[in-house]
């Protein structure tokens, strides 16, 4: 067993902290594994913090906004009137579609749920007839699906 005696010189913690000589010996896992961090975590976190500072978000932002822009502009002849909610930097930007049909937003969100591909909306405005859209898997091919299966949903 190792001594923590022979390697004081390596652990300084303040004199208030602990007094390090109470200790027995160094922990069998060593510090960290109390957390249960793995290599791959700290990787993810590493980039992750990367990735923020060289504003890499921002420009996803940009992104999803003209996604949610091209979505929105092919529904025109609908029954939905579309508005951008635009981001505050801290969270995604939002399409909101407003009904004006004689669906309910309930109607459309379970017809788009139950429809092929299956749509999923957000809930938290279907009382006041809006539909929000959450941009954050979209790409080209499914944006293009989301759009024909709103067409279909809100065609006039």
């Amino acid at each position: 067993m190792l001594d923590l005696d022979d390697h004081l010189e390596l652990w300084e913690p303040p004199p208030s902290l602990i007094d390090k000589h109470m200790l027995a010996g160094i922990p069998r896992h060593g510090i960290g594994r109390a957390l249960k961090v793995s290599k791959e975590q700290i990787a993810a976190l590493l980039t992750a913090l990367k990735l923020f500072t060289s504003g890499a978000y921002y420009r996803e932002l940009a992104d999803m906004a003209r996604m949610l822009q091209q979505v929105a502009g092919a529904l025109t002849k609908t029954t939905g009137r579309c508005a951008i909610l635009p981001s505050d930097g801290q969270s995604y930007p939002l399409l909101e579609i407003t009904l004006t049909g004689s669906k309910s937003a309930f109607e459309v969100c379970r017809a788009l749920r139950r429809g092929k591909p299956s749509v999923q909306v957000s809930h938290g405005q279907l009382a006041a007839g809006k539909l929000l859209i959450n941009p954050l898997h979209l790409n080209e091919e499914r944006a293009a699906a989301l759009i024909r299966r709103l067409q279909e949903e809100l065609s006039a």
